[in-house]
C-alpha cells in the first residue's frame, strides 16, 4: 500500500491506520468466532435434543412442533427423521391460536411433546386459556428455544403447575453456547431445578456434567470439590455424537412433593369432614373426620404441606351455572385454586365434571344390608 506525503510525515497518523485496520480484523475475526460459536451450538442442541429422545423416549408417541423462527434449526430434521408414530404441527403466529391442530387423546401410552419454539405465546396461552382436556398433564414435555423466565411463566400456569414432566433446554446467557436442563418441580413454587448443563462444540477442554452443577475439568479455578452431586455423564468436543447421561430427565415426583403447598378444598360434611368454627381457619386442628385423616396421612407420606380452603357457604360440591362456569368444589379445582376436594362424593352422574377433576379410588363404603 502507498501512502500519500501527508501520511508518511506523521507517525501518528500511520498509527491510526494501522490501529484501525487492527480493529477492523479484530472484529473480522470476533465475527468469524461468533459465526463458529452459533453453528457448533446448533448443532450441540441437535445433539442433545437427540440422546434426549433416543434415551427416554423411543417407545412414545411423538408430538413434534416448531413455530416459524425455529423451522430451519437442524434440529428439526433430526426430529422428524425419529421413527416414533408422530403427529408433526407447525405452531401458528396467532398468540390465541394456541396448538391448534394437536390430538391430544393418545390412550394410556406414552405420550411426548417436543416443542421447539422462539415464541411462548401459543403455548402459554394453551396451558392457561385453553380447556383443561386439550392438555397431557401426564405426557412427557421437552420445550426448546424459550428462555428461563418464559419457562417460569409456563410452569406457574394452571395447566403447568399440575403437569408432571416440563422438561426446558435453554441456551446459556453468558455467550458460551452452552446449554441447561431444567425440570419443573410438580406444583411447587419452586419453579425449575436445574438437572445437568451441556457444553457446545466450541468449548475446547473436556466437561463432566453433575446433576445441578457444572464443574470444568480443564481449568482448576473452576472446580468446587465441596459439591458432591452424582455424575450423569461426560462429554468430550468436538467429536461427540451423543450425550450420555445416567438416570433420566424425567424422574419421579409424586413419591417426594418436597414439601409443597398443597391446597385442600373442604366443605362440612359430618363425620368425613368436620369444622370447628371456633378455631381460626388458618390453624390446622380446625379441621377434623375421616376424610382430613386421609389426607394428612397422604401429607406426611408424600411430604407435602396442607392448606385447607372452605368452598362459599352453600355451594359444597359445586354445580354447573347457566354461564357455563361452575362454583363450589368443583369451580374451585377447575381454576386452579385447590388441588384436591374433600367431601363424601357419590358419583351418579359426572355431568362434565371430569374436565375439571378426577377421583380417588374408593376408601369409605357405606352398606345397608336388607333382610
Amino acid at each position: 500500500m502507498v501512502l500519500s506525503e501527508g501520511v508518511h510525515s506523521h507517525p501518528k497518523c500511520r498509527r491510526q491506520v494501522v490501529s484501525r485496520l487492527a480493529l477492523l480484523l479484530t472484529v473480522f475475526q470476533l465475527f468469524i468466532a461468533q459465526s463458529h460459536i452459533t453453528q457448533a451450538s446448533d448443532a450441540a442442541l441437535a445433539t442433545l435434543v437427540k440422546s434426549v429422545v433416543t434415551h427416554e423416549l423411543r417407545d412414545c408417541l411423538l408430538v413434534v412442533m416448531w413455530d416459524a423462527a425455529m423451522k430451519d434449526s437442524s434440529v428439526v430434521a433430526i426430529v422428524t427423521a425419529f421413527p416414533n408414530v408422530k403427529q408433526v404441527v407447525e405452531v401458528g403466529a396467532r398468540a390465541d391460536s394456541g396448538l391448534e391442530g394437536v390430538v391430544w387423546n393418545w390412550g394410556g401410552l406414552c405420550r411426548a411433546y417436543l416443542l421447539l419454539l422462539a415464541d411462548p405465546a401459543p403455548l402459554h396461552h394453551q396451558a392457561s386459556e385453553a380447556p383443561h382436556d386439550h392438555w397431557d398433564y401426564r405426557g412427557r414435555w421437552v420445550i426448546v428455544g424459550l428462555k428461563r423466565d418464559q419457562l417460569e411463566a409456563l410452569s406457574l400456569t394452571t395447566k403447568g403447575r399440575k403437569t408432571d414432566h416440563l422438561v426446558g433446554v435453554i441456551k446459556t446467557e453468558d455467550d458460551s453456547g452452552r446449554y441447561e436442563v431444567l425440570h419443573n418441580l410438580l406444583y411447587n413454587d419452586r419453579i425449575l431445578e436445574g438437572v445437568f448443563s451441556y457444553p457446545s462444540n466450541s468449548v475446547l477442554y473436556s466437561t463432566t456434567i453433575y446433576s445441578d452443577v457444572h464443574i470444568t475439568d480443564g481449568s482448576p479455578s473452576k472446580k468446587n470439590n465441596s459439591l458432591k452431586h452424582r455424575v450423569m455423564g461426560h462429554y468430550s468436543p468436538p467429536h461427540i455424537t451423543s450425550v450420555n447421561y445416567q438416570g433420566t430427565v424425567f424422574p419421579e415426583k409424586t413419591r417426594d412433593f418436597k414439601g409443597t403447598n398443597i391446597s385442600v378444598v373442604v366443605f362440612s360434611i359430618p363425620p368425613n369432614v368436620m369444622v370447628r368454627s371456633e378455631v381460626a381457619k388458618e390453624q390446622e386442628d380446625r379441621y377434623f373426620g375421616l376424610d382430613i385423616q386421609v389426607v394428612r396421612a397422604l401429607a406426611k407420606l408424600f411430604n407435602f404441606t396442607l392448606q385447607f380452603i372452605e368452598a362459599p357457604p352453600g355451594e359444597r360440591w359445586g354445580r354447573q351455572l347457566e354461564n357455563g362456569t361452575w362454583n363450589g368444589m368443583v369451580g374451585l379445582l377447575g381454576r386452579g385454586e385447590g388441588d384436591i376436594g374433600l367431601g363424601v362424593l357419590y358419583i351418579t352422574s359426572l355431568g362434565g365434571r371430569q374436565k375439571f377433576q378426577e377421583y380417588s379410588a374408593p376408601y369409605d363404603n357405606d352398606v345397608n344390608i336388607v333382610e
